[in-house]
């Protein structure tokens, strides 16, 4: 895993603290916790994801300007990461082997192509993965899935598609669209 300037952060938030910039802090311990999801999707190391799991649902609990995107469905701040980590969450639930699906994480946050992400997705019957990528970058994600699969999907009037039709789709299943 890369190695990450732990002790840095540590003395820019103490002297933060120090300063009393507490808007500061949150904005700071939310950029570090972003990198550090990052590492940990990029290695698949689920125990220390599920600890960053709990950590995330505490902070959402004080955080009072800078909560993270509600592993468990709420609204708040949000990036890329964060819905990474929801799915992971739901992998790590279910036992679901994930190994080398962020090895390449830069090909979803970069890119934006979902391709390996909507795959895993359509092999393991998890539409709660095509859902989730939809809320957040739904034009991506079905630029993906028409280049990939070849659907001819078109959301530029609205329309909306459940992950569990896209996968009837995919799969050649009759899907009232």
């Amino acid at each position: 895993m890369p190695a990450r300037p732990i002790s840095e952060w540590s003395e820019r938030l103490n002297r933060l603290q120090k300063a009393a910039k507490y808007e500061t802090i949150e904005h700071n311990i939310y950029n570090f916790m972003t990198l550090y999801g990052i590492d940990l999707l990029r290695v698949g190391d689920r125990y220390h994801l599920a600890i960053l799991i709990t950590n995330i649902k505490r902070w959402n609990k004080i955080a009072a300007k800078y909560p993270f995107h509600d592993l468990d469905g709420g609204e708040s701040r949000c990036n890329l990461i964060f819905i990474l980590l929801e799915i992971v969450n739901n992998f790590i639930k279910c036992n679901l082997e994930f190994e080398n699906l962020f090895s390449d994480i830069e090909l979803y946050l970069i890119h934006e192509d979902y391709t390996n992400l909507l795959d895993f997705a359509v092999k393991h019957n998890k539409p709660v993965i095509i859902d989730k990528l939809m809320a957040f970058d739904s034009l991506a994600v079905v630029n993906s899935l028409n280049t990939y699969w070849h659907l001819g999907l078109d959301i530029a009037n609205g329309t909306k598609i459940s992950g569990k039709k896209i996968i009837e789709l995919i799969n050649g299943q009759p899907a009232n669209i």
